[in-house]
């Protein structure tokens, strides 16, 4: 064996281990059980109801708390559907027009619940760093920060020059036009549970319309 093929095996061995530290440090959060679970749920709606308590739909569901999270619990481990449908509003931001689906807190607390207990520990890692888009810890201030490291670099790269261009993109309706047959074969490269797969789909499928 040479010295590049000793090399090559030992970096395998290595990414292998990794890959399996990683697994084990994620498998708590394959499990859908973190999704039906009433204290994950309960402290979800406490955290899907911040900024919207003064909703007349979100005091209704809080007066009655614990028999609709238990009704909610009841409907996932009985694989019955969740969503009631949206409520549509147009929003003016910024100068600009935005068509608003929003669903109702019943559903609210199930996708907060399968974000905060399975998606985001079990996506997140996939990610690149300077991904700050939603997440927790990467505000404003990192993202700025970031910026500047890659400006840096590209004046040192380009002869101490600041002759460039950034681009900006902002895609139109993305959620609803992205391909989801591809962001679902990814979805399932990282999650093995096939109810978070299902479960997902399904409100995938449903808010996309």
């Amino acid at each position: 064996m040479t010295s590049a093929e000793r090399h090559a095996t030992r970096y395998e061995r290595r990414k292998a281990r990794r890959e399996a530290k990683r697994n084990e440090s994620l498998k708590p959060y394959d499990d859908f059980s973190q999704i039906t679970g009433a204290d994950n749920l309960y402290t979800s709606f406490k955290r899907s109801r911040r900024g919207v308590a003064w909703k007349e739909s979100v005091q209704r569901y809080e007066a009655n708390a614990l028999r609709n999270i238990a009704e909610t619990r009841r409907k996932l481990l009985a694989g019955e559907n969740i969503q009631s449908g949206f409520v549509e509003f147009d929003l003016r931001e910024r100068g600009k027009i935005r068509h608003i689906k929003s669903v109702h807190i019943s559903e609210r607390v199930v996708q907060k619940c399968l974000c905060d207990y399975a998606l985001v520990p079990l996506l997140s890692r996939p990610l690149i760093y300077d991904n700050g888009a939603s997440m927790k810890g990467k505000g404003v201030l990192f993202a700025l920060r970031r910026l500047i490291v890659h400006l840096s670099r590209f004046y040192r790269a380009n002869g101490f020059s600041n002759n460039g261009y950034a681009l900006l993109v902002d895609f139109k309706r993305f959620f609803d036009n992205v391909r989801h047959d591809i962001l679902f074969g990814l979805l399932d490269r990282h999650v093995a549970d096939p109810r978070l797969r299902e479960l997902t789909r399904r409100l995938s499928r449903k808010n996309s319309v």
